[in-house]
């Protein structure tokens, strides 16, 4: 594991793979990326936005020192490591992730948290890849995206394999799928501002499995689920396809607008 908390900003580099660019219109999908494969990354920083593109190797093993780190980490609500970790006090963070499982590897399944205490998040996750298998039939790592952002916007791009619930904590009604996304997600629940969808098939058992578990082959012969967990105050929310054009902006009225500015000077110290 690689951990930066300065307050310098991360960017990747110089690695070469081939990705999938089935059922996008992203120009970036047409070319071959170059960046370092990287697990178990964390990036903590104080006042500094944090952006880069990430190409998770699950096939990359968890030292001792990362085990350390992640149990002496105050900040974190999750006990289990996550493979990409990026957070900072204030900023935005703008992520490109690739995520890719080594040969002979047993499923895995991909942990993704990004949090700014006071900035915008925007991710585009791409379509995980086995590299050992020859055909479609074969499981892919499964996804576990958790996203949180307190006085900014949240903005995704969801890869098309996506399949799984996605759950939405927010202080706000502003939230958007694309028409795309939305023909195959379906609304299970809006209590008390927690909105709960499932995006494509829903399983035969009307069950979903939690994200603790590690080895789902041998639980079920059906594939594993992704989840996506968002989280935010005073944020609006825009989901898409990868491959898809940006939705507009959500513009806020003016006693909003108001409202929002007031409560984030008394709680940041900031006005932007």
């Amino acid at each position: 594991m690689v951990t930066l908390s300065d307050n310098s900003e991360f960017s990747a580099s110089a690695y070469s793979f081939e990705r999938d660019t089935s059922n996008t219109t992203d120009k970036g999908d047409d070319d071959k990326a170059s960046y370092p494969s990287t697990n178990y990354l964390r990036v903590s920083k104080n006042g500094v936005a944090i952006e880069g593109r990430y190409l998770l190797d699950l096939s990359l093993a968890l030292t001792q020192r990362t085990e350390s780190e992640s149990e002496s980490e105050s900040g974190n609500d999750s006990p289990d490591v996550k493979n990409l970790s990026l957070y900072t006090t204030s900023g935005a963070i703008t992520a490109e992730i690739w995520i890719v499982q080594g040969k002979d590897e047993n499923q895995k399944r991909a942990r993704i948290e990004l949090r700014s205490d006071n900035g915008s998040v925007r991710a585009k996750v791409h379509n995980p890849s086995n590299l050992s298998r020859d055909d479609e039939s074969e499981p892919r790592p499964s996804l576990d995206i958790d996203l949180r952002a307190n006085y900014g916007d949240i903005s995704l791009s969801l890869p098309r394999c996506f399949r799984g619930p996605v759950t939405i904590h927010t202080t706000h009604e502003r939230v958007m799928f694309s028409p795309a996304l939305e023909e195959c997600t379906a609304q299970l629940s809006d209590v008390h501002g927690v909105r709960v969808y499932f995006v494509g098939d829903r399983p035969n058992t009307g069950k979903w499995r939690s994200g603790e578990e590690e080895n789902y082959a041998t639980d079920s012969p059906e594939e594993p689920l992704d989840e996506l967990s968002i989280n935010g105050r005073h944020t609006n929310v825009r989901i898409i396809w990868d491959g898809e054009s940006e939705l507009p902006e959500m513009k806020l009225n003016g006693w909003e607008n108001f409202c929002y500015g007031a409560e984030r000077f008394f709680t940041t110290g900031r006005v932007v």
